[in-house]
């Protein structure tokens, strides 16, 4: 298996609307949501990639959780 496929048991999916830093560009895209060592989210794209957004490129203005109505 590819060892970029085997997420830590605490990666959930959720869907999260952010805006690409020094653009004006808002998203909303579905994301798995991870917290690291520190306490600091760390988003992955859910469709296979690879892709790792931190902070330093997105503003997150929303996220929630795939399986519910309600936002975090």
């Amino acid at each position: 298996m590819n060892k970029h496929l085997e997420y830590p048991p605490y990666y959930k999916p959720v869907f999260v609307k952010y805006k690409i830093k020094g653009t004006n560009i808002f998203k909303t895209r579905e994301m798995w949501l991870a917290v690291n060592d520190y306490g600091d989210y760390i988003w992955t794209e859910a469709n296979n990639n690879t892709q790792v957004w931190e902070d330093s490129l997105i503003d997150v203005t929303n996220w929630w959780e795939r399986s519910t109505n309600g936002t975090n």
